[in-house]
């Protein structure tokens, strides 16, 4: 076992990578030495739930060809959907798992799809139209782009309410419901406006690299006390 504490971007891209190369049938067991030593996700998963813990267990259970995290990633799912009814780090996030969801469930049964169709469910009800295109709704580090083409077709509603988000014709309220020292989700409860089809005043995301000023602003962020206390909130 290769002991490292790859995270972020970094950890971001060799999961893509891999994830790639697995689906093209290459041998990935090299790699597994890597993935298992990784100790910034054993912490993670308990202390930080992410995607980025998600994919990891999906990974190296797809290369393993075995299922030995199975109920661990469900754990996961629950957790950080608020048991199935969206994904608290937004919708780009939930973009970033849902195809190694998707792939672990091909390859060990179905067991994970009605989970991924009740997300899909609360992204499509909590959502806004701009150029008669459905939106996700405005929370979490989000780029500012729709849903998916298989989600459109939806009938926006009026009102909605999701696990944090509540939504009354054109205005959003999200509420604080942090997980753990993860910096995706909500720290604290805002109000926001749809106006001309844009959220008013809202900061898209455009990558963990440009999200702070400084690496003193990402540690405060992360320890801040409603992270902290959410940890032992479970």
């Amino acid at each position: 076992m290769k002991m490292n504490f790859q995270s972020a971007s970094s950890l971001a891209d060799y999961q893509e990578d891999l994830f790639n190369r697995f689906k093209k049938d290459e041998d990935l067991t090299k790699e597994l030495s890597q993935l298992e030593g990784n100790m910034w996700v054993k912490t993670a998963e308990h202390i930080a739930p992410s995607n980025l813990v998600i994919r990891h267990l999906c990974l190296i259970d797809l290369i393993k060809k075995e299922s030995s995290y199975k109920s661990r990633i469900m754990r996961l799912l629950e957790v950080l959907s608020y048991s199935g009814l969206i994904w608290a780090e937004g919708y780009s996030y939930w973009l970033y798992t849902k195809p190694f969801i998707e792939e672990y469930s091909k390859v060990f049964g179905s067991i994970y799809f009605t989970m991924i169709e009740k997300i899909n469910s609360g992204f499509q009800v909590s959502a806004y139209t701009r150029d008669k295109k459905l939106y996700p709704a405005p929370f979490g580090d989000l780029r500012d782009t729709p849903l998916e083409d298989d989600l459109q077709g939806y009938v926006e509603v009026d009102s909605c309410s999701r696990a944090i988000v509540f939504k009354m014709m054109h205005r959003y309220s999200i509420k604080s419901r942090p997980i753990g020292l993860n910096t995706h989700v909500p720290k604290s409860s805002y109000d926001i406006r749809i106006e001309n089809g844009k959220p008013v005043d809202f900061k898209w995301y455009e990558g963990y690299d440009k999200k702070y000023k400084n690496k003193k602003d990402e540690i405060l962020d992360s320890l801040n006390p409603k992270r902290i206390i959410s940890i032992f909130c479970k």
